[in-house]
């Protein structure tokens, strides 16, 4: 059984200082830019970054790291992870 995006977001909500890396804070799940974009979970890292975590179910694609590059762009101060089960040595 695979997993839906929502109950990755669900489990990296939780367990994201395990997942990710220690003294993040979430800021919040679903966060909508104002070009009504949605990043999937928005946190911010001990030196006060922005963190945008971009969760997929499935292999990452080329238009996954424009996504990721898009939010990069648009965010102030951040930095983008995007996390995939699986990410082709291609990409």
């Amino acid at each position: 059984m695979k997993l839906t995006e929502k109950q990755i977001e669900d489990v990296f909500e939780v367990y994201y200082n395990e997942l990710i890396e220690p003294d993040l804070t979430l800021v919040d799940r679903q966060h909508i830019l104002e070009n009504g974009l949605r990043i999937d979970l928005l946190f911010k890292d001990k030196k006060g970054r922005n963190v945008v975590l971009e969760l997929k179910r499935d292999a990452i694609t080329r238009e996954d790291i424009g996504q990721t590059l898009q939010y990069a762009g648009l965010i102030k101060n951040s930095r983008v992870i995007l996390v995939a089960p699986i990410i082709a040595t291609s990409i």
